[in-house]
């Protein structure tokens, strides 16, 4: 059994000091670590433990994509796939981009599509209840 003051004391002890990391690294893996400066942690050595197949003269190594496409996205959020025609179902292509203002707004023009957003309605409060008691 412990005092209530020892105790708290004890229980003080326990409690991280404010604004410093929560994990502290010792010995080899401390920050000024003469090993860990040395690269005595980390081998050398480049080659992989997994054999790696080897790619073909004609063939491309496949590259991981950092992020999803637009059209990946659509598929993934909406199931909407954007790259395949709704006529004859066959493959679309991507063959440009246009982000230049003016020229979007030229090509909605164009197309009879409108070029501003539509404007945004005021809030309105909600409806006032009707009580039966009244």
């Amino acid at each position: 059994m412990l005092a209530p003051q020892q105790f708290l004391r004890r229980l003080a002890v326990l409690v991280p000091p404010p604004r410093n990391h929560l994990i502290r690294y010792f010995g080899v893996f401390a920050p000024g670590s003469a090993s860990l400066m040395l690269l005595e942690v980390v081998p050398n050595d480049p080659t992989p433990s997994v054999p790696v197949p080897e790619a073909s003269p004609g063939q491309l190594e496949p590259v991981r994509a950092r992020r999803l496409s637009w059209a990946a996205l659509l598929f993934r959020v909406l199931a909407i796939d954007v790259l395949k025609c709704p006529l004859c179902g066959g493959n679309r292509q991507i063959i440009a981009c246009v982000t230049d203002p003016p020229i979007v707004e030229k090509i909605l023009d164009h197309l009879h599509l409108r070029t501003k957003a539509p404007p945004v309605a005021p809030a309105r409060a909600a409806p006032q209840q009707e009580f039966p008691f009244e």
